[in-house]
């Protein structure tokens, strides 16, 4: 398996307060040189190394696997926050979302996986993407977005990703530490056969499938769109697309990856607004077509104003990277 730097913990988030003035919205097209500060904190997480001055390809990627372990920690101890793990829970019901939404399980690893498909009736020839929530499961703008896309014409497949992997208490995977990397390999083959599943459904255009994700959900769609449901790197992301909310920097195969929508909820967002910055500039330094969009004054949890500026980024991100001969 291929364990992302951090598996993004989801603490309570700062929330708009009603009745508060709008803040602006900024897109961010192209960002300058990082200061130090942020330089600094990038050496600090990374163990101080800098792979860039090994030469030497087998070195190089001894280097970067421990760069790897060493931020991993970093990851279980932003998870811990939250209290100790309870007893292993048993799975909540399936989210009844929208009437366009019916169950569609698929098989994976000798198991069988929970899955909701959106789609509007009497559809053809879809595109569609894997959505995947946070490390408490159901119930955030991965919900949302996987009940509003499909009134747009952008099928969607809720994944149930811990269905092989019950919780060890009512918060998910939130504070779940070190069971977060015995689960994230067997996650990444829930993602890999969701994908799978969702190019072989009739109505579905297999050319046009990209993953959706939010927090420790962006985090395993980045994990899986560049080494799939292992560790090697792949030559090109088995999606089309990828769209990425309050998610850190996990780049190490940024070659890989597909067209790429950053969100960040700004200084306010549990995941530094710097990780979004710096996953966007590794994308456009890789040649990666991708765009960044900050909601200063926002949060982790992409709610009200927040939320609908994440749809409507969204929308406009697909409509021109999913729609027939976009590019790729």
């Amino acid at each position: 398996m291929h364990l992302p730097a951090r598996a993004g913990g989801e603490p309570a988030a700062v929330r708009l307060h009603r009745g508060e003035a709008r803040p602006p919205v900024r897109e961010v097209v192209w960002l300058g040189e990082e200061g130090p500060d942020v330089l600094a904190r990038r050496e600090q997480l990374a163990g101080g190394f800098d792979t860039r001055h090994v030469a030497d390809a087998s070195a190089r990627q001894a280097l970067c696997a421990k760069v790897r372990r060493t931020l991993f920690t970093v990851a279980i101890a932003l998870a811990v926050v939250g209290g100790a793990q309870g007893a292993r829970q048993a799975l909540p019901p399936f989210p009844r979302i929208s009437p366009l939404c019916h169950r569609a399980d698929f098989a994976s690893q000798g198991g069988t996986v929970r899955a909701g498909l959106c789609r509007p009736a009497g559809s053809a020839r879809l595109p569609a993407l894997v959505v995947l929530h946070g490390c408490g499961g159901f119930g955030g703008i991965d919900e949302v977005l996987a009940r509003d896309l499909p009134a747009h014409g952008i099928a969607t497949f809720y994944v149930d990703y811990f269905g092989l992997t019950p919780p060890p208490s009512k918060r998910g995977f939130c504070g779940a530490g070190d069971r977060i990397r015995s689960a994230f390999g067997i996650w990444q083959q829930i993602v890999v056969d969701a994908t799978d599943a969702l190019r072989r459904t009739p109505g579905i255009d297999p050319t046009r499938v990209g993953a959706l994700g939010w927090s420790m959900g962006a985090g395993l769609a980045l994990a899986t769109a560049q080494y799939g449901a292992g560790e090697t790197p792949l030559r090109r992301s088995p999606f089309r697309v990828l769209v990425v909310l309050s998610a850190f920097d996990e780049s190490s195969n940024a070659r890989a990856l597909p067209p790429t929508l950053v969100l960040s909820g700004g200084r306010g967002d549990a995941v530094p607004e710097s990780e979004a910055t710096g996953l966007y500039r590794t994308l456009r330094g890789a040649g990666v077509p991708a765009v960044l969009h900050v909601y200063p004054g926002g949060n982790h949890s992409w709610k009200r104003r927040q939320g609908a500026a994440a749809e409507r980024w969204t929308l406009a991100f697909l409509r021109r990277y999913l729609s027939p001969g976009a590019p790729r």
